[in-house]
């Protein structure tokens, strides 16, 4: 189990994985702020919340197909696939969120979307490397 974890950490896809969700994470949060600061108001943070995922699914899907899992086939299939399964994840995580941001406070809930968004990383990364960009022809894909 342990030897696992370590072959998906050290796998170059993760590292690749990390870093294009990792500045899909920075638009996310930039935009939540934005919005929720400057133009919605913090009781609407949710809403920002939203949008900022919309904006952070489409970059990822378009880097993770192109410059981590480098896959050029079924890519309708992979964009059901994709947000089918993210979207689902939003929602999920939309509900955890709101319950966390009641418990700790509207004052911090940017802390409460950092904290939910970082405890899903790891899934998310399984399911797209398994089920959403898995290639069974390795010819298929690009290197």
């Amino acid at each position: 189990m342990i030897k696992n974890i370590v072959n998906i950490v050290w796998d170059s896809r993760f590292i690749h994985y990390f870093g294009i969700t990792g500045i899909g994470f920075l638009i996310n949060l930039v935009t939540i702020f934005i919005l929720t600061e400057f133009v919605l108001g913090n009781e609407n943070y949710i809403y920002s919340y939203f949008i900022g995922s919309f904006l952070n699914l489409v970059w990822n899907f378009i880097f993770n197909l192109s410059f981590v899992f480098r896959v050029k086939s079924k890519v309708i299939l992979r964009l059901v696939r994709f947000f089918s399964y993210h979207i689902s994840m939003t929602l999920l995580q939309a509900f955890v969120i709101k319950n966390l941001v009641d418990f700790i406070g509207i004052k911090f809930y940017l802390f409460g979307i950092v904290f939910v968004i970082g405890s899903f990383f790891v899934l998310g990364f399984l399911v797209s490397k398994y089920f959403i960009f898995k290639s069974k022809n390795k010819i298929e894909v690009r290197k």
